[in-house]
């Protein structure tokens, strides 16, 4: 019996570990991070999409950046382009790194 609840405690604190929320993301606002992603979905739709419209699937951080991954629909109905926006809210930044640049994904 004893043995069980100590592999129960185990495994518990192993998805812990493995899955913690996000909790830097808690420093900006609910809004903030919606009205960025607003303004990054709209950017890239305009700038990168045509004018279509783009909506944001996810988003994260790295250092004091929020990363959003925007989904620009392609000619097909099933399948979308994939853009990452950099916000930095401390200077009122945003910005599209290249397809090339790894160093922002999670």
């Amino acid at each position: 019996m004893f043995k069980n609840i100590v592999i129960v405690v185990l495994v518990g604190l192993a998805l812990l570990v493995w899955f913690k929320p996000d909790v830097s993301l808690s420093k900006y606002s609910e809004a903030d991070v919606k009205r960025y992603g607003v303004e990054c979905g709209n950017w890239i739709g305009d700038e990168y999409g045509n004018g279509q419209p783009a909506r944001v699937s996810d988003v994260w951080n790295k250092g004091e950046n929020l990363v959003f991954e925007v989904l620009v629909p392609k000619e097909s109905p099933t399948s979308s382009s994939v853009f990452l926006c950099v916000v930095d809210p401390a200077k009122g930044s945003m910005i599209k790194p290249s397809a090339f640049d790894n160093s922002w994904n999670r």
